[in-house]
């Protein structure tokens, strides 16, 4: 299955509810090989960080697969992750597959200070 990056409008970003199929793929979209892998566990310690916002004292650093624009795909997935519509075991898969089919990896390391949510 091939995703690609969408724009988000600026009222789908401030309000994202109806955002499955539109940004987040549909559960049953979400290849089988992908659900439980080690890919989908590694995006998902990223994602469950970000919903629970552990990273956020920490500089965030995403690497974008070829020909993909990272500020886009991530305002493509902090749309989805902000939203309420999904159930909470979609969000977390749907993001997941979302952030790996746009970037190879991401780390992050500890900065001084308060910091800000990426």
């Amino acid at each position: 299955m091939e995703i690609k990056v969408v724009d988000v409008s600026a009222a789908d970003f401030a309000f994202p509810a109806g955002i499955i199929g539109k940004y987040l793929p549909e559960t049953e979209d979400i290849p089988k090989e992908f659900k439980g892998s080690k890919e989908h566990r590694y995006w998902e310690g990223l994602v469950s960080g970000l919903f629970y916002g552990s990273p956020r004292n920490k500089d965030l650093q995403l690497y974008p697969k070829e020909g993909i624009d990272p500020a886009k795909a991530y305002r493509m997935i902090n749309a989805c992750l902000r939203s309420f519509q999904p159930k909470h075991e979609h969000k977390m898969l749907g993001v997941s597959f979302l952030f790996h089919s746009f970037f190879e990896k991401y780390d992050y390391k500890e900065v001084e200070g308060e910091g800000v949510s990426p």
